[in-house]
């Protein structure tokens, strides 16, 4: 289950009430920066299926993921897409003849049938749609490079192959009015001036066929001529949890070179400690029932990059990518594993970047994807409020009033305020994701327990003093 590189609603429930309350929301702030989300979407898994017996990459399974991305503060998703090439000749190679039939992959290796079905789900939920082409081994799907081809490979037949195959799919894009295209990622060795010519090949055929932008995406420290031909620069990273400094540093010098847009794109952020990559684990059969669960370390991970991006946003930075979303890994046998491999797949799927049925990634990029320091009044209604991230004055006026925090009760914390009334709030642990100062507010609503503040209320019972 290789995915790209190296590199369904708990929607608001409002308050079990019958007290009829007025929306006030905090809007996102962010004006100008793209958010998008990976979705893992190569090919058909026709052998495998979710708990609802639903194709893991049909659109049945995929629509409510799409949702999730769109409730969780993303205006975007990427659609991840492969370019299966034979690493010995060269050739495009839609059909791997020596898959089982029984494997719950597949040899059909053409884009998922119900693709453009995605797309217009996703332009209708108003999300932007990037589709990214992994040029990949069509056997194991690890990026072709240069250093891992064959002796009798030819850049003629590769180079062809990547050309007529993303043009006759960027042709339908455009019907769809897909926004954008990434004709490639990291393919070291074959991104050199060397090969300029092959890629404004590639470039000029797409172009005739789709108005939309064109992407690349390297390594941070990267560089490669491809920057010229496209529109907008992807600076991704091999490893799982990346430096920040060292990325956004990098991306201030590739947009002063090329005076483009330049995105963060992809980003990964393990649950697991650091150090560990569960890629690696599993690829070499290693046993992964050790492995703890690190959520903390997840959203602590996300939290530095959004805080990095948006409080200290840099003019040269157009928006973010996090990877990712993936159907597959709802797939029966994961989510009931009845064997050792499938548990290390369960495992897998929990500590790899996965970020779709995880709450405490959802809460952490809706908070800080609608930052805002705008205080929250309320007025002498029954008034729902809700808090993201950004320190602010909260105040709800008359009425009853319900403040929503997106986080769970036990990282937050409520404290009253025994110098200028009313009550001093932390979203997050520590405030992490703000501090409020509250006032006129009967109810605080978590994603799991709701608070009281009237009449006796007790706030030591939760820790809080």
């Amino acid at each position: 289950m290789r995915i790209f590189n190296k590199v369904s609603n708990y929607f608001e429930q409002q308050l079990n009430s019958t007290i009829p309350m007025s929306v006030s929301m905090n809007k996102n702030q962010i004006d100008k920066f793209e958010q998008y989300a990976y979705i893992d979407w190569r090919f058909d898994m026709n052998n495998t299926y979710n708990i609802f017996g639903q194709k893991v990459n049909s659109f049945a399974a995929t629509r409510p993921v799409v949702d999730q991305i769109k409730r969780d503060g993303f205006n975007g998703i990427v659609l991840n897409l492969n370019v299966p090439i034979d690493t010995q000749t060269g050739s495009l190679v839609l059909y791997d003849k020596n898959v089982p039939n029984g494997d719950q992959g597949t040899a059909n290796k053409n884009i998922p049938k119900d693709t453009w079905a995605v797309v217009q789900y996703a332009k209708r939920m108003k999300l932007d749609v990037t589709l990214n082409f992994n040029i990949v081994n069509y056997k194991n799907d690890e990026l072709v490079m240069a250093d891992n081809v064959g002796p009798n490979f030819s850049k003629e037949k590769f180079f062809t192959a990547i050309r007529d195959y993303e043009t006759k799919i960027a042709a339908t894009a455009s019907k769809y009015k897909v926004d954008m295209i990434g004709i490639g990622n990291f393919q070291f060795g074959f991104d050199t001036d060397q090969y300029q010519s092959d890629w404004q090949n590639i470039v000029s055929s797409i172009r005739s066929k789709f108005k939309g932008k064109l992407t690349y995406t390297s390594n941070p420290e990267g560089d490669t001529s491809i920057f010229e031909l496209v529109d907008t620069i992807g600076v991704g990273q091999g490893a799982n949890n990346p430096d920040k400094n060292t990325v956004l540093s990098n991306i201030s010098r590739l947009k002063n070179k090329y005076g483009k847009e330049v995105y963060w794109n992809p980003i990964a952020a393990t649950a697991t400690d650091n150090g560990i990559d569960p890629w690696a684990l599993v690829s070499n059969s290693k046993d992964l029932s050790s492995v703890p669960i690190r959520s903390d370390l997840q959203a602590d991970r996300i939290r530095e990059i959004l805080k990095a991006s948006i409080i200290d946003q840099p003019t040269d930075l157009s928006g973010i990518a996090f990877f990712e979303y993936a159907p597959w890994k709802q797939a029966d046998f994961m989510v009931n594993p009845k064997s050792d491999g499938d548990k290390q797949w369960q495992i897998f799927g929990k500590v790899h970047s996965e970020y779709y049925k995880n709450q405490t990634a959802s809460d952490t990029f809706a908070n800080w994807f609608n930052y805002s320091t705008k205080d929250l009044v309320g007025n002498n209604k029954n008034n729902r409020l809700e808090a993201f991230a950004g320190d602010k004055l909260i105040d709800g006026k008359g009425g009853i009033d319900t403040l929503v925090i997106r986080n769970s009760i036990k990282n937050c914390r409520i404290t009253k305020d025994t110098v200028n009334g009313g009550f001093d709030v932390d979203n997050g642990i520590n405030g992490v994701d703000g501090n409020y100062d509250m006032y006129g507010v009967e109810y605080v609503k978590f994603n799991d327990a709701t608070v009281s503040l009237l009449g006796n209320y007790d706030l030591s019972k939760f820790g809080w003093f």
